[in-house]
């Protein structure tokens, strides 16, 4: 089926390591063509095929040979996408349903391929292996499919050796010892390696060939190997001498191959050269997948080799390829990597290593004007993942540099040395730091100029930040038995954030001086703190107390400038107890205060505060703010953040329309705020998700908790907030004014207090984080 081929070209066109058996059907089936088929060209995305195959599967008769084909589609996507249970399930309806054929075997086989390959993504060999010889029994011997699924056979047998666990090998191989499973392994890599020999020349072959060099290098590497395995090094031999005109890609692959094992060697001459081969194929390919993968490769040998100028050129490449994909790669997965995080895979590490070479460049130059032009590099490159990881947070690969509007600061990165000239005032620094592998970059820009702090081992930096939230989330409840206990715990929060402004502040003292304003690009686990909090012991200040702070997840993706009357107010808030929240007592004189602050508002309280009002409010209401008071959760999962409504969860995708029309009109909603809002407990995706929220809504600037906060606080800090805000102040510094406010207990209203109490610690106002524009 031409269907069939297409996806087969697809999946393999990202992902050469992992073969996706796709078994072609009959031809009198082939003949058959299904009405979703004609649908397929023109979706991009897996998810879009999802949708179009999940109704397919509830519509059509279960029976069906087209249905049952939308089964097995699915499984593969499912799996591909990493929702292993869907995967499983419907390779389970396929193989019931074709059971029911009269010509059921193309079919089944087909079934049984799937079956295996979402078994053996999810390390479940004891079935996997079981339905890939279900799948032999019903395959002619001397067919493609045939070498296919003995190829996944033997990478069961390998994975076994490198994942497996003792009850696997056991059930697998009930009398094997070590040497015994070692040695099954080997037989079914050469069977093979033979059947696929067998084959004619083609790009079935050729992708075969390498993914069996791959796994066999695999087991090579591994502390189970009892000697070389020559399957590996003879399937490169046979891809390498396949017709380079017609297969550039797969000439491509196998001198990559070649090129790691002689890296992995010590032999990096002989890999730059591979590499550089492997380049050229893959150009003659057009095949920007793995130029960036191959120039990463060359800038590690060169890096090896002590020529740190070639490294640098490299990977300046593979970035450049990267940023022609990355959408693209954000709508594949690997197998290999489809259950890593993020920075686990190949296009972060090429970012991030990149960096790391970069910085390395930097601490051996001694000319300054050279050593600002790697530091800036440098910026332009973390400026750049980190659209990526929000892309891939949200699942949105819409989300990119914002449309400057009238009266902002440009923030789009120049092609020129300075990438933030004109975009951060005299007055106000950026500090940056950079999570790299097992350490932390700390770099600040005031003025043009970049400047660097010492390198920091990232688990004493992660250490200190589990102490300062873990004291955060023990903070005892307020009662007269508990006065020493929250004595402790502030004694037990500033030591652990001082020893963080010891590390990242303080080393900047003499840049620092003379700023307002200090904006944060947060990065990994430091995205869970704020930085407010940040304790100065011998000064007995927090941070707070120095400069007014905003956070934004990336300067490129916040729209900078003076921001426009906030006239046009749009108030959410739930004060009743609803699902598995209790209530929220001072919402209702939280949403009185601000009422009264304007005469252009929208309001729903309690029961009118639902999804569906919500979702037409936000749509057709030009707001300039909207202000949603209710319980919002964050956590590392975009589908299991929410905000909660009186009848249901607010996904955080409703939140989109809240600006979509206002953008169109060039008036986007200038401040999002949600009061009440907290991320998961030391989960620093969950804190990305959250401090990418404005970019997401398409807001300039948003409010947001990164715990939550007493009531009474919340509503005192909430209002104070937004008097200072109609003076106008700008917004860092109206933040901080109302924070300074419950620090000092220096309160001006008691409208949200109904007991005198002490908000000094940092549990009450330090929660607060402003996220974007901080004018």
């Amino acid at each position: 089926m031409l269907w069939a081929v297409k996806i087969y070209r697809l999946v393999t066109s990202y992902r050469w390591y992992y073969l996706l058996v796709v078994l072609l059907l009959t031809e009198n089936l082939a003949a058959q063509t299904c009405s979703w088929e004609k649908q397929w060209d023109v979706l991009i995305t897996d998810r879009d095929k999802i949708v179009l195959l999940e109704q397919v599967a509830a519509s059509s008769p279960e029976f069906e040979p087209c249905t049952i084909r939308a089964f097995i589609e699915l499984s593969t996507l499912y799996r591909i996408n990493n929702p292993q249970i869907e995967a499983i399930n419907y390779a389970q309806r396929a193989l019931k349903a074709a059971a029911k054929l009269p010509d059921k075997h193309k079919l089944m086989a087909q079934a049984w391929v799937v079956h295996g390959n979402a078994q053996l993504h999810n390390k479940v060999y004891q079935e996997a292996l079981p339905s890939y010889q279900q799948a032999l029994n019903l395959l002619p011997e001397a067919s493609d499919n045939h070498a296919k699924v003995l190829l996944n056979i033997a990478q069961v047998w390998v994975d076994l050796i490198l994942r497996g666990y003792e009850s696997d090998k056991s059930a697998l191989c009930p009398a094997c010892d070590d040497k015994a499973l070692y040695h099954n392994t080997i037989q079914a890599l050469q069977n093979a390696l033979e059947k696929t020999l067998a084959l004619q020349q083609s790009e079935t072959q050729a992708d075969a060939l390498l993914h069996l060099a791959h796994i066999a290098y695999k087991l090579q590497q591994s502390k189970a190997a009892l000697g070389p395995v020559k399957q590996a090094r003879e399937a490169l031999l046979y891809a390498q001498a396949f017709n380079a005109e017609k297969f550039p890609r797969q000439i491509s692959h196998a001198k990559a191959q070649s090129g790691q094992i002689y890296y992995d060697a010590g032999h990096y001459k002989e890999a730059v050269q591979l590499f550089n081969q492997a380049i050229f194929h893959a150009q003659q390919a057009s095949a920007l997948d793995l130029l960036f993968r191959w120039q990463a490769r060359l800038g590690q040998a060169h890096h090896a080799l002590g020529n740190l100028a070639a490294a640098i050129k490299a990977y300046q490449q593979a970035v450049d390829y990267l940023a022609q994909i990355r959408s693209q790669l954000l709508q594949f997965n690997y197998y290999e990597e489809a259950n890593k995080p993020l920075r686990e895979r190949v296009q972060a590490k090429t970012y991030l290593d990149f960096i790391g070479l970069l910085l390395e460049a930097t601490q051996l130059e001694k000319d300054n004007e050279t050593r600002q032009v790697y530091l800036h590099r440098i910026l332009k490159i973390q400026e750049s993942f980190k659209t990526i990881e929000l892309q891939e947070y949200y699942q949105d690969d819409c989300i990119s540099h914002p449309q400057p509007l009238k009266n902002e600061r440009n923030t789009c990165l120049d092609e020129n040395t300075d990438v933030l000239s004109g975009k951060i005032a005299d007055d106000e620094a950026v500090l940056y730091p950079i999570a790299l592998p097992n350490k932390l970059a700390v770099l600040l820009y005031r003025q043009g100029q970049i400047h660097t702090g010492a390198m920091l081992a990232l688990d004493d930096v992660n250490q200190a930040v589990a102490k300062a939230n873990n004291a955060i989330w023990e903070f005892p409840e307020i009662s007269k038995d508990n006065l020493l206990k929250i004595k402790d715990n502030l004694a037990k929060t500033q030591t652990a954030t001082h020893q963080l402004y010891q590390w990242l502040i303080k080393p900047f003292a003499k840049q620092l001086e003379g700023v307002q304003t200090l904006i944060v690009i947060p990065d990994g686990e430091l995205r869970t703190i704020p930085f407010s909090m940040l304790y100065a012991a011998d000064a007995k200040q927090y941070l707070l107390e120095q400069y007014a702070i905003a956070v934004t997840p990336s300067l490129s993706l916040t729209q900078i400038g003076k921001r426009k009357p906030l006239e046009r107010f749009f108030l959410n808030g739930l004060s009743v107890a609803v699902d598995k929240f209790g209530g929220l007592a001072t919402v209702p004189r939280e949403i009185d205060n601000l009422e009264a602050l304007s005469a252009y508002k929208h309001t729903l309280r309690d029961q009118t505060f639902t999804v569906k009002n919500f979702q037409e409010a936000a749509r057709d209401y030009r707001a300039s703010i909207a202000h949603i008071a209710t319980h919002g959760v964050f956590k590392g999962d975009i589908s299991q953040s929410y905000l909660q409504a009186y009848d249901g969860r607010l996904q955080i995708k409703a939140l989109e329309n809240l600006s979509r029309h206002n953008v169109m009109r060039g008036e986007p909603v200038e401040l999002l705020t949600l009061s009440a809002c907290e991320s998961a407990k030391g989960d620093e995706r969950a804190a990305l998700g959250l401090s990418g929220v404005a970019v997401k809504a398409g807001a300039r600037t948003a409010l947001a908790s990164l715990w939550k906060v007493n009531d009474a606080s919340t509503c005192y800090l909430m209002s104070r907030f937004y008097q200072l805000l109609q003076k106008p102040m700008p917004a860092a510094q109206a933040l901080r004014s109302a924070q300074l406010e419950l620090l000092r207990n220096k309160l001006k209203t008691s409208a949200c207090f109904e007991h005198s109490l002490n908000y000094q610690h940092p549990y009450y106002w330090a929660a607060f984080i402003l996220i974007g524009n901080w004018m």
